[in-house]
């Protein structure tokens, strides 16, 4: 965002109520863009923590998926050790 834009008025072509007019204007000018300035920080502010969660939770699933992996490979040689055993026994 740059600088702030002024619009300069040759006062002497408005009446007191014309500048009364634009001078409530103006405050109320001010005052939305105050508030649409922190609505904005505040939609930052919740992206910014949905990310976080986001990325906290594609990494849990990532652990968890990575020990479902370990698991099933212990899984697997365990039911080949069991496997073989019983074929030892049958002889």
């Amino acid at each position: 965002m740059g600088e702030p834009e002024y619009i300069e008025l040759n006062m002497c072509n408005y009446n007191d109520d014309d500048v009364a007019h634009l001078n409530e204007w103006g405050i109320w000018a001010a005052g939305e863009i105050e508030r649409l300035r922190l609505s904005r920080d505040r939609e930052k502010a919740i992206n910014a923590q949905n990310d976080g969660l986001m990325l906290a939770r594609q990494n849990q699933i990532d652990k968890l998926q990575a020990e479902n992996e370990w698991l099933r490979e212990e899984l697997k040689q365990l039911h080949n050790h069991i496997g073989m055993r019983i074929e030892l026994d049958e002889n």
